[in-house]
């Protein structure tokens, strides 16, 4: 089987993708350091933005779609081998994974990309996308991160992820080596909604209002296109469509994967506009409540974190709308007005 025909290996194929400049420009800059790492939540145009981007500007390029397996360096390196021989020009012999690596990953890891690099044509990127789909040990990534430092110039390292760089990556930060960009970024701006809606809105006031309830999120803008591009229905109609939509992809790719108890602590949370975590322990009564928040923001899965005298989460709109929606439908009828009745003594505790 030809290595091409590997998903893996394969840049994903760009379905009525808007081209973005304003973002192109925003990598145009960052990828004059080495490593360009974007961060963000599902469904915020991640890995489309670097695909056109990639075509819009002719750059030959190794696509890597991570997943679990990778967390396996022998599996990781027979792979990236078979997707450097997709554009290496010459004859490149790069080093097998033997048994004996295991015992000094780190000096492994800067040999093979050292190879990696030396054979790529310039300029190069590589591109690992859905890296927080590895899952790899601390020593792995301390591995893979002393692996990047011998990125030489004419090669850029896209890292297309969910998370934020690891502590293992903080020499990398520090010698200034890696270009962060964050979900904020990637929002859409009014011309930018415009062009996903595909000119099925005309109204500048409900591109205004879509854009507020979605926050700028990609995924929210195109599943709305979708229903707004269907004949026989009223605007509110689609749109009211549309936002289901999202709902399923929020069930999908967030609620349905998580434990039960994560469920409930996820619809309970959302009963306040914002909230510390003192106060989602108390609302939840399960001491495990601030720590999911945590979780949720070191993911980027729709919640912001302001620091302050006490740190301060905020879900996203449209997903603070789903889950008390899905607390509405799920939780039993007692058990749902007791944490209202708490929530509605903290409100007052907090206004006194």
């Amino acid at each position: 089987m030809s290595t091409r025909a590997l998903a893996k290996l394969t840049r994903p194929r760009l379905f009525d993708a808007v081209e973005r400049p304003r973002l192109f420009s925003l990598l145009d800059e960052a990828a004059k350091r080495p490593i360009v790492w974007i961060a963000a939540p599902p469904g915020a145009g991640k890995t489309t933005l670097v695909a056109s981007y990639l075509e819009a500007r002719g750059l030959r390029h190794i696509w890597y779609q991570i997943d679990g397996g990778d967390a396996d360096p022998a599996t990781f390196v027979h792979y990236m081998r078979d997707a450097a021989r997709q554009v290496v020009r010459r004859k490149t012999a790069l080093p097998l994974f033997p048994p004996e690596a295991q015992q000094d990953l780190a000096r492994f890891a800067r040999s093979f990309f050292r190879d990696l690099f030396d054979a790529l044509p310039r300029p190069c990127a590589l591109v690992l996308d859905n890296f927080q789909e590895a899952r790899p040990t601390a020593e792995h990534r301390a591995a893979l991160a002393q692996g990047l430092e011998e990125i030489p110039d004419g090669v850029t390292v896209f890292v297309v992820s969910r998370t934020d760089p690891s502590p293992e990556f903080s020499r990398l930060l520090a010698n200034r080596l890696v270009s962060l960009i964050d979900e904020v970024a990637l929002r859409c701006e009014p011309d930018e909604a415009e062009a996903i809606l595909g000119g099925q809105v005309q109204d500048a006031n409900i591109v205004q209002r879509i854009l507020r309830q979605s926050n700028g999120w990609v995924a929210a803008l195109v599943l709305l296109r979708e229903h707004l591009s269907r004949g026989g229905a009223s605007l509110d109609e689609s749109l009211g469509e549309g936002k289901e939509a999202v709902f399923n992809y929020f069930a999908g790719e967030i609620f349905n994967r998580a434990r039960p108890e994560n469920q409930r602590m996820l619809m309970i949370t959302a009963l306040a506009p914002s909230i510390t975590e003192a106060e989602a322990v108390a609302l939840t009564g399960d001491v495990e409540a601030s720590r999911l928040l945590e979780y949720l923001y070191r993911r980027h899965l729709f919640i912001d974190r302001r620091r302050g005298a006490q740190t301060t989460y905020q879900y996203h709109a449209l997903f603070r709308e789903y889950l008390r929606k899905e607390m509405a439908r799920r939780m039993p009828g007692a058990e749902r007005q007791a944490a209202l009745s708490r929530r509605a003594g903290m409100r007052l505790t907090w206004m006194a």
